[in-house]
């Protein structure tokens, strides 16, 4: 495992060492005002590979889009705090391989380069970290935050996506309600199959958001904001 980042000190771990240790002295000194918020399983989370998978930093300092990035990150960080549910399946770690049966449960996959396969019907899906790959037959929602993750599904009432350089396939709404997609952070990539009435949020920068629709769907409903976002149905 990732050597634990300190209150006050930082113990790095790989080449992501220069993100990580201004990623991490930032949030340590913020620990203390965060902790009522935090259980301890919560605390024990924000190991140096979990602050990096909660940050999504760039992989070098010269990463270009790193001073674009920083504040959605930042701000997409303090958001995910307390993510996880008492009662959700959870799959946390690093190269983690495998196959889950919902039961009907929500699900949270936490951690790096995990590849799960979700069965049956889920609850909320939670995905986040960095580098996952997942895919999910059927869901209640969707959540996926961090950097660089890869979510292909069947159907979801909700999705939300945030952070950056993550890709997201689904089939949104379609159980009465309308679906509702939310997209904030930049450089994200979704791709959707609208089964009903749906709401497409777009905040940010650089994200792709392409669409068609199921037989009888009406198109989106679409709010933006930002700069540089495509919306577009697919050809």
């Amino acid at each position: 495992m990732a050597a634990r980042v300190e209150r006050g000190a930082v113990k790095c771990c790989g080449e992501r060492a220069c993100g990580v240790a201004f990623a991490s002295r930032w949030l340590s000194s913020n620990d203390r005002r965060l902790e009522p918020a935090k259980s301890r399983l919560q605390l024990d989370r924000l190991t140096c590979l979990g602050r990096f998978a909660l940050f999504g930093i760039p992989i070098t300092a010269q990463d270009p889009s790193m001073p674009r990035l920083l504040p959605l990150v930042f701000a997409a960080t303090i958001a995910s705090v307390g993510i996880a549910q008492a009662d959700e399946l959870t799959i946390e770690g690093v190269g983690i391989s495998r196959d889950v049966d919902c039961e009907g449960k929500d699900v949270g996959v936490y951690g790096a380069e995990n590849e799960i396969a979700l069965t049956g019907k889920c609850g909320l899906i939670t995905v986040h970290g960095s580098s996952h790959k997942v895919s999910f037959e059927e869901g209640t929602g969707l959540a996926v935050s961090g950097m660089d993750n890869k979510v292909k599904g069947g159907r979801a009432q909700n999705v939300t996506v945030a952070v950056t350089q993550n890709t997201v396939t689904a089939t949104l709404g379609g159980s009465g309600a309308p679906g509702k997609l939310s997209t904030s952070g930049a450089n994200n990539r979704v791709s959707l199959v609208l089964a009903g009435p749906t709401r497409l949020e777009v905040q940010g920068a650089d994200h792709v958001v392409e669409w068609t629709r199921s037989e009888g769907a009406p198109n989106p409903e679409v709010t933006a904001s930002g700069a540089k976002n495509v919306i577009k149905k697919k050809l």
